[in-house]
């Protein structure tokens, strides 16, 4: 590095911290919208097909993308707060269930 062979300190940029957590506020909406769409369209298929385990899949992750959808705008309303805190257990546990569950419906929808 340039800075090593001059023997200075290198330049550090400030860190802006409320950037990060933002962005995960916004990933978990993405997730949560894309969640719905292939909710909606696991559960079309089912009903196109007549196959019950593809229409209970799209309702199974129709719920767990609502449950998502929630605890985005908790996480949203908690960064915009004065002094936002970090993200509760049960906050994680929900986003760690949503995760299991829509891989979960994934995983079977393909086996049927």
């Amino acid at each position: 590095m340039a800075w090593q062979q001059e023997g200075r300190e290198p330049d550090y940029q400030p860190r802006d911290p409320g950037l990060q957590p933002e962005r995960t506020a916004l990933a978990w909406r993405r997730t949560a919208l894309a969640m719905t769409v292939n909710a909606i369209l696991v559960a079309r298929t089912g009903i196109a097909s007549q196959a019950r385990p593809l229409m209970l899949a799209g309702g199974l992750l129709a719920g767990f993308a609502l449950l998502l959808t929630g605890a985005s705008v908790l996480r949203h309303r908690q960064l915009a707060s004065a002094a936002p805190a970090a993200p509760g257990q049960g906050l994680l546990a929900i986003a760690t269930l949503t995760v299991l569950a829509a891989a979960g419906c994934a995983l079977w929808s393909m086996v049927l």
